[in-house]
């Protein structure tokens, strides 16, 4: 009986002390973590971490970088500085209250620095339009750049004043009023690589030119502005302001009738504008119609503009212009006929301002029917040119 009772009792103690052994190996590997949020900003880590009640500090460890922290009312703020631009594995530890260290807890973020600002370019629109009825610049982007933020973009209008306008996130065109085009404008555009980044990235602020802008004039603004010698196209239902009435057809056109000599005619555009082509419609199949010859002179005033050289005299019609301030900003000779079909363009080099064109057509392919005949023509001015002079 007595051994049995020594027998007892020793299984009990070894019974104690097993389960003693398993108890201090619980208390050994314990998570402390109930939940982690993260910032970053520029190499830099921020950490929201919530843990269990018996812990007492939080240690976090990345990229050989480490920071200790006292538990305030269940949770830690803690910063790591100076962390390499990657995504980093962050081993975050509790301490409890009997100075035992918990489990390592995982936790990934990407840190973002000067290398990811770096690769960052504003966002420069691809094309230029304009909107006649606001009289705005439409700035189009054929693409939207990865974790574009906004971009803000600075110009001037024709007040003077410096104007800012913020082209959003998701946006491919801005529309911008008043613009004065002598001055460049400039483009700051920030960007957010991620949710969990901080404060978003900013480019330097750059400075471009507006470039060219070629759009087709406003038709209505233009009308006749005949000097002495100019044809007014007045054949056979014709007349100078069917040229810039929107429609080509027979019934909508320039005609001379049977003169068969050089002509001008004049018009106004109602304002000073740099014109950059105009393009010449064909009245229907009526291509032997057409002249062998285009030139093309602005002026920005009439007041001593009259000329009373004939057209056909081409040299002595030229000298008198050019004694009268006339500029010739565009010439074509056709070599053939089918180059006028449907439509022929006269190209204008001469990137100056004028508010009158004045122009000279030569004699028509059809010398034994010498009618002279267009249905319409389309005016394309440059008009950030147009503003910067």
């Amino acid at each position: 009986m007595k051994y049995k009772i020594l027998n007892f009792g020793a299984s009990m103690i070894m019974l104690l002390l097993l389960f003693s052994c398993n108890d201090n190996e619980d208390n050994l590997s314990f998570i402390g973590v109930k939940k982690v949020s993260h910032k970053t900003g520029e190499n830099i880590a921020y950490f929201t971490i919530e843990v269990f009640e018996n812990c007492r500090e939080v240690v976090v460890t990345g990229a050989n970088v480490s920071a200790r922290q006292e538990v305030q009312d269940g949770k830690v703020d803690v910063i790591l500085e100076n962390l390499p631009e990657e995504e980093v594995c962050f081993v975050i530890n509790t301490i409890d209250d009997q100075g035992r260290k918990s489990e390592d807890y995982y936790h990934f973020a990407s840190i973002y620095g000067e290398k990811y600002n770096s690769t960052l370019n504003p966002r420069i629109p691809s094309t230029l339009d304009y909107d006649y009825e606001q009289n705005a610049l439409i700035l189009n982007y054929d693409y939207l750049s990865a974790n574009h933020l906004y971009s803000v973009i600075t110009y001037h209008n024709k007040l003077g004043e410096e104007v800012n306008d913020t082209l959003e996130r998701d946006a491919k065109t801005i529309k911008l009023f008043d613009v004065d085009y002598s001055h460049n404008y400039k483009v700051i555009s920030k960007y957010l690589p991620s949710k969990f980044v901080l404060s978003p990235f900013e480019t330097g602020s750059v400075e471009k030119e507006w470039g060219d802008l070629i759009i087709k004039y406003d038709r209505t603004k233009v009308k006749p502005a005949l000097l002495p010698n100019d044809k007014n196209g007045e054949y056979w239902g014709g007349s100078l302001p069917s040229l810039f009435d929107g429609i080509i057809s027979n019934n909508s056109h320039f005609h001379n009738g049977g003169d068969p000599n050089a002509l001008t005619f004049t018009i106004d555009l109602g304002a000073e504008v740099v014109v950059d082509k105009a393009v010449i419609w064909t009245r229907g199949s009526s291509l032997n119609q057409t002249s062998k010859r285009y030139d093309i002179y602005g002026h920005t005033d009439l007041a001593d503009a009259v000329t009373t050289t004939p057209a056909e005299d081409l040299t002595g019609f030229e000298d008198e212009m050019n004694t009268k301030g006339w500029s010739k900003i565009g010439s074509r000779v056709v070599s053939d006929m089918s180059e006028h079909d449907p439509s022929l363009t006269v190209t204008c080099t001469a990137n100056k301002k004028v508010r009158y064109l004045r122009f000279r057509c030569d004699r028509i392919w059809w010398e034994n029917a010498p009618h002279f005949v267009i249905s319409e023509i389309d005016l394309y001015i440059n008009v950030t040119n147009s503003g910067k002079q």
